[in-house]
């Protein structure tokens, strides 16, 4: 993601919601240079919001989505893709372009994505 994007998504979509909520808010990014912004920033402190960066190459670790959610995504997707190459008889580790919708909808679909799994997230990276 480019800072461009990242700002317009920021400014035109995050903070309207982010408004919308009393008191103090807070934002959780990586070290992505693109999230670095001083107009973002500037936004953040006139909106009563912190912005904190996680450290880098700690992401797997202390990002809360990462831990409950695309961690067992990719761990699902990689089961899928395994089972999908077995009735095959074959080893792709990327599947065509026409398969891959199907694939992960079967991933996704595996998935418990539950209110209490991504509290739980928060609670296992300390946040």
């Amino acid at each position: 993601m480019d800072s461009a994007t990242f700002e317009d998504w920021f400014l035109n979509h995050l903070i309207p919601v982010l408004k919308k909520k009393n008191g103090r808010k807070v934002v959780i990014g990586d070290n992505l240079a693109s999230h670095i912004n001083k107009r973002v920033l500037n936004e953040c402190e006139k909106h009563n919001i912190s912005f904190i960066y996680l450290p880098p190459n700690g992401t797997h670790i202390l990002q809360p989505l990462d831990v409950a959610y695309f961690r067992p995504l990719k761990c699902k997707w990689r089961q899928v893709l395994l089972q999908w190459n077995s009735q095959l008889g074959r080893k792709l580790s990327t599947p065509p372009k026409v398969q891959f919708p199907r694939l992960l909808k079967t991933a996704l679909d595996s998935l418990t994505e539950t209110k209490a799994n991504l509290i739980a997230g928060f609670r296992k990276t300390g946040i």
